[in-house]
């Protein structure tokens, strides 16, 4: 999808001081004049005589100290602009113009340091277009002597963080200050020039990317951004490299190991000698004889129907909640570096990044665009979220030691009832205070790219019919009421039977064994049986209305036919993976 926001202003660089220009009595009389009821002559210098900022030489610096623009303003408004690279280099001047911008409303939203009364101040503005494609805008307010009061500086369409400096044409140098946004842009065309090191190391990497190297594809990304720290898709091709080397970590390792299993990497799934490509040749060949098997994946040698038994049969021996907790607490962590990433990529308004098709051997690439850039974040948090929270209460259970290696039950249903009735039991209550934020925050973030939802043909736009409208409204309601919920008690829109949530609930007081005072499984004739009471105390704690209804009756009104299906997913809608190009 591609989407491009209304751009908005991002840094308002303003003058510390005003330097004091001499003015002129506009009342004086040049010599000659004939009569007290002649019109006086406009001095020169003014704007009325002279509509033109004051003449002098910009310096516009980016935040790491190099100098990106040089501007000289001429007489009568005529300008100079210079494009400085990397290195220092001045690569080219374009001349441009100042022209007067009469409409003195637009002067509300600035914060103008001297004292200059809207009435007074005037703006000027200078669009400059570089051979590389950027675009330079820069507003300047002037008092009425033309003495320079204010300054905006545009590039592409987005107002970048910048120092500046002003040089009057007797030499004296004013500093411009900066009110800037705590972190820095980033973009491949904004105010950075991308270095040439930069977009070697990012070319690398998206075809390191596309052949399934995906360790190597996350060092070109990594290098990249040492070189270009600002560049939007280099981050997003980091984060998602992060994702899917997740199995690999220290954490991912211990998981596996603790659960049994042969240790998973992700050149099992892509790249040379994968399943991926072993599945892509069998296709090339017509799908003809054995399908490529997946023993190479984790609990391949489960069967179909996913079995808790079979799952903890081939867990090691000791190996307990309390170390399947710390592994996800390692997860954790390590998406918070993700999400690192995905944020600093999500400062480009303009973003836009292709998975390619390749990767998947499939014909069709993956387009991704702001709004599906913030909805991946969104799921990261969500998923730190579910991390958390699990990560609240206390097991205790030797999961190694509930089942044999043919997955029947090692211990009595008693003792299983025992271990099982442990749930619930507090182990810090500030997983709860991060599981909170976290919720909120995928929350915010699905609310905006669902407002910033693209409804025009573009790159990889969803296709706009009533049913995915639909959809997607409902959607935004459901998420804007979870969000209210923080603040008390809400309705959930369009589900059956009408449900209420009070999730603020759940993290200032969560449902613990104690405060319940009822055991969650109990034994009845030899078998282990759910305690329904248990459950829908601890349910009804944060929502109501679920309780009510029967298993399997609940529905969203307008969400999830096939049609929204179909067309929310339009950009991977056909793809095939392994289709035997």
């Amino acid at each position: 999808m591609w989407f491009k926001k209304t751009p908005i202003f991002l840094a308002m660089l303003m003058l510390v001081t005003a330097c004091a220009s001499k003015r002129i009595d506009p009342t004086t009389k040049p010599s000659g004049a004939e009569s007290e009821s002649s019109e006086p002559d406009d001095p020169a210098g003014t704007i009325i005589g002279n509509p033109a900022p004051q003449p002098g030489k910009l310096k516009i610096t980016a935040p790491d100290g190099r100098t990106r623009y040089l501007i000289e303003i001429l007489a009568n408004g005529e300008a100079e602009a210079t494009l400085v690279n990397a290195s220092g280099d001045n690569v080219e001047k374009v001349k441009g113009n100042f022209s007067r911008i009469s409409s003195a409303a637009s002067l509300s939203s600035l914060s103008l340091e001297a004292e200059v009364t809207v009435a007074d101040a005037q703006r000027f503005e200078m669009t400059i277009l570089f051979s590389d494609g950027s675009e330079l805008h820069i507003v300047l307010t002037t008092d009425e002597n033309s003495s320079i009061t204010g300054i905006a500086v545009e590039v592409n369409d987005v107002e970048v963080m910048a120092q500046v400096e002003f040089t009057e044409e007797d030499g004296e140098v004013r500093q411009i200050t900066l009110l800037i946004e705590d972190r820095p842009r980033v973009c491949l065309s904004l105010f950075d020039t991308i270095s040439t090191a930069a977009e070697e190391a990012y070319e690398q990497g998206m075809e390191n990317l596309s052949q399934g190297l995906i360790r190597d594809a996350k060092e070109s990304f990594e290098q990249a951004i040492t070189e270009s720290p600002r560049l939007a898709e280099a981050h997003f091709g980091l984060a998602l490299t992060q994702l899917m080397l997740l199995p690999e970590t220290p954490a991912g390792l211990g998981i596996q190991d603790g659960f049994g299993q042969e240790r998973f990497t992700i050149d099992d799934f892509f790249g040379p000698g994968s399943w991926l490509e072993d599945m892509n040749e069998w296709r090339r060949n017509g799908s003809v004889g054995e399908r490529p098997g997946r023993e190479r994946f984790p609990w391949s040698d489960t069967s179909e129907e996913f079995n808790l038994g079979q799952l903890f049969a081939l867990a090691q021996n000791g190996y307990t909640t309390e170390e399947f907790q710390e592994g996800l607490r390692g997860i954790r962590s390590e998406l918070d570096t993700v999400i690192d990433h995905l944020e600093a990529a999500r400062l480009c308004n303009d973003f836009e990044f292709t998975v390619p098709g390749q990767l998947f051997y499939s014909s069709r690439s993956i387009p991704v665009n702001w709004t599906d850039l913030t909805l991946l974040t969104a799921g990261q948090y969500s998923t730190q979220f579910g991390l958390s929270l699990f990560n609240g209460w206390r097991f205790d259970v030797d999961l190694g030691s509930l089942f044999d290696e043919e997955g029947d039950q090692e211990i009595s249903n008693m003792a299983l009832v025992d271990q099982m009735n442990n749930f619930f039991r507090l182990r810090d209550s500030s997983e709860f205070t991060t599981a909170r934020q976290q919720l909120l925050t995928s929350l915010q973030l699905i609310l905006e790219a669902l407002e910033a939802m693209p409804t025009a043909p573009a790159f990889g736009v969803i296709e706009d019919s009533p049913a995915v409208e639909a959809g997607l409204d409902q959607i935004l309601r459901i998420a804007q009421a979870a969000q209210d919920s923080f603040g008390g008690v809400v309705t959930l829109p369009g589900t059956l039977p009408v449900i209420t949530v009070d999730l603020s609930s759940l993290f200032s007081s969560p449902p613990t064994l104690e405060s319940i005072g009822i055991e969650p499984f109990v034994l009845e004739d030899g078998e282990i049986h759910l305690v329904e009471a248990f459950f829908t105390t601890m349910i009804d704690r944060f929502s109501t209305g679920i309780s009510d209804g029967e298993i399997g009756s609940f529905r969203l009104l307008n969400l999830m036919t096939p049609e929204f299906i179909r067309n929310l997913f339009d950009e991977v809608n056909g793809m095939r993976l392994s289709e035997g190009i």
